[in-house]
Order: structure tokens, then C-alpha cells, then sequence
């Protein structure tokens, strides 16, 4: 289901283990725009930003884990 956080989420740690780090991106950012609350998202989030060489931005979305845990 396209509208289902969690689900979206699994699917976005599958194409991550699959050096899909643009379609992970992709699934993340939807999980976490319908439940912005939940950090694993955003552990995910900052994990693909580090791949992907952007430091700042995996540095926020773990700081954003830290303000929710």
C-alpha cells in the first residue's frame, strides 16, 4: 500500500540492500512524510545520505533520531 508508512519503509530498506539508493530515497521520504514521528525512518533516511557522500545531510537525519528517541 502506497499509503502505508511501514510498508513503504520495508521497501526502502529492500532497494537500500540492493544499491537502489534513489528508489530507497524515494520510499523513505514517502514513510516519513506520512508518519514523521518514527525514528527508524530516519535512521534509514541518514544511512542512504551516507552512501550517497552527503554528511550534512545524513548528520541531520540522525540527529533527528536522537530528538525522537
Amino acid at each position: 500500500d502506497q499509503n502505508e508508512p511501514n510498508a513503504l519503509h520495508i521497501l526502502a530498506n529492500i532497494a537500500f540492500s540492493m544499491a537502489q539508493f534513489d528508489r530507497a530515497l524515494e520510499l523513505v521520504s514517502r514513510a516519513i512524510s506520512l508518519r514523521p514521528t518514527q525514528p527508524d525512518y530516519f535512521t534509514t533516511l541518514g544511512s542512504i545520505y551516507s552512501l550517497k557522500a552527503k554528511p550534512k545531510m545524513a548528520l541531520d537525519a540522525y540527529t533527528k533520531v536522537l530528538e525522537l528517541n
